[in-house]
């Protein structure tokens, strides 16, 4: 007796586009997101911004990050929202872009979901560097002092 397997056609995500699953991408670089949060005022900073997303479950692909300014005006695209304010976001991307400088400036943010939730701190990574950095969720500074290099 001969069985075979079948296997479906594979999804590769996109260029720009992120899985859901172990990571929520910004799809947007250090350097782009310090742009976009660049003078915000004080009211604005206090909005918590989000990711857009296309699909759902399995399917969901995380495409790009989406600016909120104020909390009570949300988008009309699927989005997931992050777990941070844009004041700590603001101060997490300085603190990233000061301490790794020009090797990180285009490296995506991502913030990682999977895993035990540790109250009070959200665990981010960098495109393509394997890190996994603690941030305080409330003010963007890090759990600890920032070392090493990319």
């Amino acid at each position: 007796m001969q069985i075979q397997g079948f296997q479906g056609p594979s999804r590769v995500a996109k260029g720009g586009h992120s899985r859901s699953g172990g990571e929520m991408s910004t799809c947007t670089s250090l350097n782009t997101l310090a742009h976009e949060l660049k003078g915000l005022d004080e009211k604005e900073l206090l909005a918590t911004s989000g990711v857009e997303y296309m699909g759902f479950g399995a399917n969901k692909q995380y495409s790009g990050f989406v600016l909120i300014e104020d909390d009570n005006a949300k988008p009309r695209c699927t989005h997931d929202l992050l777990p941070m304010n844009n004041g700590a976001l603001k101060n997490m991307v300085g603190g990233l872009l000061k301490h790794y400088g020009e090797a990180a400036r285009k490296k995506e943010l991502a913030f990682i979901t999977d895993g035990v939730p540790s109250p009070g701190y959200t665990q981010v990574t960098l495109s393509g560097t394997g890190l996994g950095l603690y941030f305080e969720t409330s003010t963007g500074n890090p759990m600890g002092k920032l070392t090493g290099s990319l």
